[in-house]
């Protein structure tokens, strides 16, 4: 068994301990009210994490004034009048077990006045590149009316119970704003040098400690490095660090980036693990132990956790999309049961992709993050147990066996493939999706532990149906790839991108190769070609590419492509194949692509009904995922949960 001495070793922040060094890092949820109240949603969704064990959750940004709103259901601490909803959700917390921090929050300009209903403010009148409003000059008369409200923020923090405040000192948000000389122009005391672009800072600091006193726990999330060209860099964070200390925080919790360079702050995973972590040692270092320091960063595995403590890097591991995954990682790390956690595959598709959409989060892997009110924290058992089929074992197949047999149904799975996974397995080996291999894993664990019987390798019929003679069938067969009818598409070296994915067939020996369909697959395919050192040429018949790639995912995607010289052509569209020869149209003019030696369709998918109409003449069916509407995993996960909830 696992030794996670140091993961599960009390710490001291200030005058508060906390039980172990995991801690919840700060995610933005749009679970309040428009009003930025809190509900029993927000209380529900901490609740849960704290009951999973995590010894510090850190809220997500409360907004400490109405111009500092990023998000249009974000909670909110600029009134009085929010109070009794915020000392709930402090103390129900503390009733399972953990402390909680509440980040103290202003957007600056990384907002839009759509959401504020006000100006975007900023130290200087320069527009954030991932937002794009033009925001107004902060005035030096505002100032200390914002340094204020930091401070009337805290106090009500304080007297609605939480154990400390975080203030955001990093991501781009307005106290970062003030330090970095890439968003700081000002040519008054508060621009400039590195000593006046710390003033802003400072002085909320200063009337934060002025408001709670001096053993109020006050931690400060910063940016090492903002990762955009002339923007912070660790000398200058050092030096910030030191002063934060200097004038009394309790706790540096470190991170990186803004929004202008997302894919950082927010790292997908085609970005390494723990990203920050020697960003973490080297400010560690720098302050010789006078504050703990708490990292972020693509912390997933409580191995690796233990790891990062142990080897002095950090004294706690900030954990945010890990505990969206799964709220009892830290549970389930102290208890040994390292293969039942669930772990974060980094998608963004539930959380960040979502959020930057303005819409509510959720988790690609855990349909039940941010649904605890609806569904309880746990799976319970139903009082009617009934027969379950389960037709296909891809991810929404896995998750409605799951869930079904821990609602203590009788379940029986058939996969017509010799594997599990569906479409997992192709889309864990393009270059960084390695990942999505491990929420497969996880599912299959599961049925193994629980009393599902599974049959693989197996094409299922009316026969087979009738012989288990089923209460209930889930159909999750999938869906099957759609080829454009052009001629040509027979030939033997045209193959559709899970064939190629999945190992059936290969890459031509040629250095050519075209790609049909510019969406998720395709670009994915395109980069995984190009890696293998081919001249790729992507024909998308949009004016954008990869329109259905989530944003941070996307610029990294993009990225990677141009690297490699992948040539894109949109509004280009396929018309035929004559042997090692692609005709395609674009804007109403053909184009030829010569020597290809293999073609690459990635032009969609449409789903597999083949079952339905027989089986809902006899049984009540019900389906998910693909085979109801071709979309992406989350929905086939999520679906599979409610149906077989529901049963």
């Amino acid at each position: 068994m696992d030794s996670f001495e140091n993961l599960f070793k009390p710490m001291q922040i200030g005058q508060l301990r906390v039980a172990n060094r995991i801690m919840m890092a700060a995610i933005g949820t749009n679970y309040s009210t428009p009003e930025g109240e809190v509900t029993e949603r927000l209380v529900d969704f901490f609740r849960a994490r704290a009951r999973g064990e995590t010894g510090l959750i850190v809220t997500e940004g409360a907004y400490v004034t109405q111009s500092g709103k990023e998000c249009s259901c974000q909670l909110g601490i600029h009134k009085d009048e929010l109070l009794p909803g915020l000392k709930e959700l402090a103390d129900k917390v503390h009733a399972d077990g953990a402390k909680i921090f509440i980040q103290l929050f202003h957007a600056g300009r990384q907002t839009v006045s759509a959401v504020t209903g006000l100006d975007v403010l900023a130290p200087s009148p320069i527009p954030c590149q991932a937002v794009q409003e033009m925001p107004r000059q902060i005035a030096k008369d505002e100032i200390p009316q914002l340094i204020d409200a930091f401070g009337r923020a805290a106090r009500r923090a304080q007297k609605a119970g939480f154990d400390g405040v975080e203030l955001l000192v990093g991501h781009g948000h307005l106290i970062n704003q003030f330090l970095s000389p890439y968003s700081n122009k000002r040519e008054d005391e508060y621009g400039g040098s590195l000593e006046n672009r710390m003033r802003f800072a400072l002085e909320v600091l200063a009337c934060v400690r002025e408001a709670v006193g001096r053993d109020y726990p006050i931690s400060c999330r910063i940016s090492a490095e903002e990762y955009v060209e002339g923007g912070l860099e660790m000398e200058e964070s050092i030096a910030f660090a030191r002063r934060l200390v200097d004038e009394g925080i309790e706790l540096l919790h470190v991170s990186g980036a803004t929004y202008e360079s997302g894919p950082m702050m927010v790292p997908p995973m085609l970005l390494p693990q723990n990203i920050f972590a020697e960003k973490a040692r080297e400010l560690k270092k720098a302050l010789a132990g006078r504050v703990p320091v708490a990292v972020a960063g693509r912390i997933k595995d409580p191995r690796r956790a233990e790891d990062l403590i142990k080897e002095g890097k950090t004294d706690l591991v900030a954990l945010g999309r890990a505990l969206l995954a799964d709220p009892e990682f830290p549970r389930k790390a102290r208890e040994g049961r390292i293969s039942e956690i669930r772990k974060c595959i980094g998608c963004n598709q539930g959380c960040m992709d979502r959020l930057l959409m303005q819409k509510d989060i959720t988790c690609l892997g855990n349909p039940l993050c941010g649904r605890e009110s609806e569904y309880g924290y746990e799976i319970e058992e139903a009082a009617a147990k009934k027969k379950v089929l389960v037709i296909g074992g891809g991810p929404g197949g896995m998750e409605a066996a799951r869930t079904a047999s821990l609602r203590g149904h009788e379940v029986l799975l058939y996969e017509r493939e010799k594997q599990l996974g569906g479409k997992m397995l192709p889309a864990a080996v393009p270059p960084g999706k390695a990942e999505v291999g491990d929420l497969r894993v996880f599912l299959i664990e599961q049925l193994t532990k629980l009393p599902v019987k599974v049959v693989t390798g197996h094409e299922v019929d009316l026969h087979t149906v009738e012989k288990f003679a089923p209460d209930a069938v889930i159909l999750a067969a999938g869906s099957k790839p759609l080829f454009p009818k052009i001629p040509g598409i027979e030939q033997e070296n045209v193959a559709h991108a899970d064939d190629i994915l999945s190992g059936e067939k290969q890459l031509g020996l040629g250095e050519r190769v075209l790609v049909v369909g510019g969406g998720l697959v395709g670009c994915e395919i395109a980069n995984f070609a190009a890696e293998q050192g081919k001249n790729v040429y992507l024909l998308e018949m949009l004016a954008e590419i990869g329109a259905d790639i989530g944003f941070f995912y996307k610029i990294l995607l993009m990225t990677r492509m141009q690297e490699r010289g992948v040539e894109l052509h949109p509004e280009t569209t396929l018309k035929e194949i004559k042997g090692n020869t692609v005709i395609a149209e674009h804007k109403g003019e053909d184009k030829e692509f010569e020597n290809i030696s293999t073609v690459v369709i990635a032009a969609g998918y449409e789903p597999d009904r083949g079952l339905l109409a027989s089986l809902a003449e006899k049984y009540e069916v019900f389906s998910i995922g693909d085979c109801k509407e071709v979309r992406k995993m989350l929905e086939a996960i999520h679906e599979g949960f409610e149906c077989s909830f529901r049963l």
